[in-house]
Order: C-alpha cells, then structure tokens, then sequence
C-alpha cells in the first residue's frame, strides 16, 4: 500500500469521523471502501452504456456468411430474390 495525502471538503471529514466511530474502523479505511465502490459503481455503469458489446459471441451458431447474407439471416427468404 502507498500512503496519499490529499485534501477533503471539512463536511467530508465530519462525515468520515463520524461513519469510522460508528463503525468502530479506521478513517483509511471509509476513504479506501469509498474509493472501490466508485470504481465498481464506474464500471457496471460503462457496461451498461455499451449493451450490444455484451451480446457480442453470446450465440452459438455455425453461420460463416452472416456478413455478406445478413439479410437471409434477420428476415429470411432466398438470397436469388
């Protein structure tokens, strides 16, 4: 671990103080939880901002031309028409 000194808002660390006393942990501690959840948070949100790249591979089909007869694929019918 790194030590890293930085600045907080004085509600900030009324807040901290307070929420380590309750939880009986370290002021370390809340910043650092607080940090991760941002992160996890950050990352469900850029997931969800990009739906369709999730579905990208999830079928498991043997289609090798699906680029040039999409078309047959999405709608049906013969590709002659």
């Amino acid at each position: 671990m790194k030590r890293k000194q930085i600045y907080l808002e004085e509600e900030m660390i009324k807040n901290i103080e307070q929420l380590s006393n309750s939880k009986n942990i370290s002021q370390a501690e809340i910043i650092r939880r607080a940090i991760d959840y941002f992160f996890q948070e950050n990352k469900m949100k850029q997931k969800d901002s990009e739906p369709l790249l999730e579905l990208a591979g999830i079928a498991d089909v043997d289609i090798e031309d699906g680029s040039e007869n999409h078309d047959k694929y999405l709608y049906g019918g013969n590709l002659d028409e």
